[in-house]
C-alpha cells in the first residue's frame, strides 16, 4: 500500500474486514508510528501482517516483492517506467536484499528482452531500452551471492 500520509485510523479499518483476506501490508510514505504499528498488529486476525516501519528492511524487501509482481504482470512499456524509477544506487547494494531484488529484476528484464519480436518496430525499441537498463546494473554487485 503506496500513499501519502496514510493514518493509523485509515489502516486500523483494514483488520474489520471478515474473513481477514491479507497476509501482508506494507505502508510505505505513511504517518503511523512504531507504537501504532505494533498495535494495528495486536488487534489484526493476520498477525504481524502490518509492517509500517519506513527503516525496516523486511518492509523494503516486501516493497520490492510488490513491485516485481506488478513489473511480471504488465508491459514492458511498463516495466520501463518502472525501471526509471528504481534504477539502483551502489550505496543502496550494501544491504542484502537490495541485491536480491536487483537479480530478480535483472532476470525479468532478461525475460522480456527475449519476448521483444525483431520483426515491429515497436519491440525493437523496447529490447534496446531493456538492454540500456540491463547493462547498467551492476550485474557483479548484484549476481556475487
Amino acid at each position: 500500500m503506496e500513499g501519502n500520509r496514510i493514518s493509523f485510523h485509515g489502516l486500523s479499518s483494514l483488520s474489520a474486514l471478515t474473513p481477514f483476506p491479507l497476509q501482508a501490508v506494507v505502508a510505505i510514505w505513511n504517518d503511523v508510528s512504531a507504537e501504532e504499528a505494533a498495535a494495528l498488529n495486536a488487534v489484526s486476525p493476520g498477525a504481524g501482517c502490518f509492517t509500517a516501519a519506513f527503516t525496516d528492511d523486511r518492509m523494503w524487501e516486501q516493497w520490492g516483492a510488490w513491485v516485481l509482481r506488478r513489473c511480471q504482470g504488465n508491459s514492458a512499456e511498463k516495466l520501463l517506467s518502472v525501471l526509471q524509477k528504481v534504477c539502483p544506487r551502489q550505496r543502496a547494494l550494501e544491504v542484502p536484499w537490495t541485491r536480491r531484488f536487483y537479480r530478480q529484476l535483472l532476470e525479468l528484464i532478461v525475460e522480456r528482452i527475449d519476448q521483444c519480436s525483431d520483426e515491429d518496430d515497436e519491440d525493437r525499441d523496447i529490447r534496446r531500452r531493456l538492454q540500456e537498463f540491463a547493462s547498467a546494473l551492476p550485474t557483479d554487485v548484484i549476481l556475487d551471492d
